[in-house]
């Protein structure tokens, strides 16, 4: 059975994750804004699922999202 394993990935407070999920998925990245999931406020951050994807993928991907957070 496929089953993912997620990370949740804290960003700093200037950062929009809802921004930053939308940018992502235009690159053809899928990540989830954890303030889309919240009960409450707190900091930004993304849900990335990881557990069935080989390493190359994410690593890239990864890169993606640093190269996003870098972006104005």
């Amino acid at each position: 059975m496929a089953a993912g394993i997620h990370l949740l990935v804290l960003l700093p407070e200037h950062v929009d994750d809802a921004v930053l999920a939308e940018r992502a998925r235009e690159e053809g990245i899928r990540v989830e804004p954890l303030s889309s999931l919240r009960a409450v406020p707190g900091p930004p951050g993304v849900v990335v699922s990881y557990g069935t994807h080989p390493p190359a993928r994410l690593a890239a991907a990864i890169a993606v999202l640093g190269g996003l957070l870098r972006r104005p």
